[in-house]
């Protein structure tokens, strides 16, 4: 009796081998090295004789909204730091004379840190912060956002990287500050804010300890060695930073990944200090503007990394993870995209008809890569596995965002912010007070 021939596999089944095999190995080895990366990472220990100190300090607030609710609470957890100065910048004379009005308590309560308030003409984060960075007369700057929180012993945990000379930049995690809301829908939309935020801290952390590269030292607060931005080659590059040969900018936005890969660029070695005691908290944005947030924040990082892999510094040799894992992973990978392409390509291969063990292969694979990106949070909130189903639609809407700000990629406006007090002209310098 004859043998049967063993099947032999057609040229459509092994292209889509060969493509489930591609897909799978670029997704999941970033799955699983950002996981070990993670699980690796150990923060600076506090030493017992801290070269820097928080009298070391100078924190730069950039500030649109000087009647916002929120912003005494933010200038009052940065004072209970005891930084030696803090340096608001508004925009226009009337709302720093608002700003002026509302801190006045806090300069009385607080008189051992100097309170500075300027302003520029025109809303631009990059300009505010270029405004105040020359005042500064300490060793460390602070950029910090106008709706954070600071817990009391932030600086004593964040300023430990610092005694290491070659540092020069710092970042910290960041959390949702999330309250009891009035319906299951308020929650699950602070849930989806929690789930974005706590997924960047996941990859920050992860990249950061396997290479040293990091993504992005968040705009919410960074701490920098003063004599890294307090040149005039850094404040134009920062002022007139520009893409595509100059051909788009200079930009409003992205300030905090330009600082970022500044940094590098010149040496610098960047620390992250993932601690409960030097976490930064953010009250939930209105779900319009987190969106809006998104949106930004994808189009900066997709400048940053398509920047980065072709700078004529090659960077990216240095920190090849993070050439990987951030920069050609930021670019080129869309979850629905790939997700479909793993479910497709495995079932071209025909293996998923020879087993019913096999069917269920990839579309198992996909939904624990999702769940594993949503630890972080489930952790934090173990309730929260009640939007699972949402959360998961959430992270594919994500894709939508990206796309869009693949598409505006050259757009230099920072948001919908008033341009100036009308009896002042853009090239006007406002004094201080």
């Amino acid at each position: 009796m004859k043998n049967p021939e063993p099947d032999v596999p057609t040229t459509g089944q092994v292209a889509g081998l060969i493509l489930f095999i591609s897909l799978i190995s670029f997704q999941y080895l970033r799955l699983l090295g950002n996981f070990v990366g993670f699980l690796w990472y150990r923060p600076i220990p506090i030493p017992n004789r801290p070269v820097v100190t928080r009298r070391d300090c100078t924190v730069i607030i950039p500030i649109i909204n000087a009647n916002s609710f929120f912003l005494q609470k933010t200038i009052r957890s940065i004072l209970r730091n005891y930084p030696r100065t803090i340096i608001l910048v508004t925009i226009g004379t009337r709302r720093r004379d608002r700003l002026r009005a509302r801190v006045d308590s806090l300069r009385f309560d607080f008189p051992n840190t100097e309170v500075h308030i300027g302003a520029v003409p025109v809303a631009n984060k990059r300009l505010q912060i270029a405004r105040a960075i020359p005042r500064v007369r300490t060793g460390i700057t602070i950029l910090a956002d106008d709706r954070v929180v600071w817990p009391c012993s932030f600086l004593s945990e964040a300023l430990a990287p610092f005694d290491d000379t070659k540092v020069g930049g710092v970042g910290t995690n960041k959390c949702i500050r999330r309250n009891v809301a009035d319906s299951k829908w308020v929650s699950f939309l602070e849930s989806c804010q929690s789930m974005y935020l706590e997924n960047l801290n996941y990859e920050i952390r992860g990249t950061y300890a396997i290479d040293g590269s990091v993504q992005v030292l968040g705009g919410e607060t960074v701490l920098l060695r003063t004599e890294t931005v307090q040149t005039h080659d850094f404040l134009e590059a920062f002022k007139n930073e520009s893409f595509l040969f100059k051909w788009s900018g200079p930009f409003s936005s992205g300030d905090d990944s330009f600082i970022t890969q500044w940094l590098l660029r010149h040496g610098w070695h960047i620390a992250i200090q993932s601690l409960s005691d030097a976490c930064v908290e953010l009250p939930p944005r209105p779900f319009s503007q987190f969106l809006d947030h998104i949106h930004r924040r994808e189009r900066s990082l997709l400048r940053s990394s398509i920047d980065t892999l072709f700078h004529p510094t090659k960077m990216w040799m240095r920190h090849l993870w993070g050439a990987y894992a951030i920069h050609l992973w930021g670019i080129v990978h869309f979850s629905i995209v790939f997700d479909i392409g793993i479910v497709v390509s495995f079932a071209l291969t025909g293996y998923g008809f020879k087993s019913p063990l096999f069917v269920g292969a990839p579309v198992t694979a996909v939904l624990l890569a999702k769940l594993v990106e949503l630890l972080p949070v489930l952790i934090q909130y173990p309730s929260d596995i009640l939007f699972l189903p949402g959360l998961l639609i959430f992270g594919y809407i994500l894709d939508f965002f990206k796309l869009k700000a693949l598409l505006t990629i050259c757009k230099k406006q920072w948001g919908k912010h008033p341009v100036a007090d009308l009896e002042e002209g853009a090239q006007d310098q406002l004094g201080w007070i």
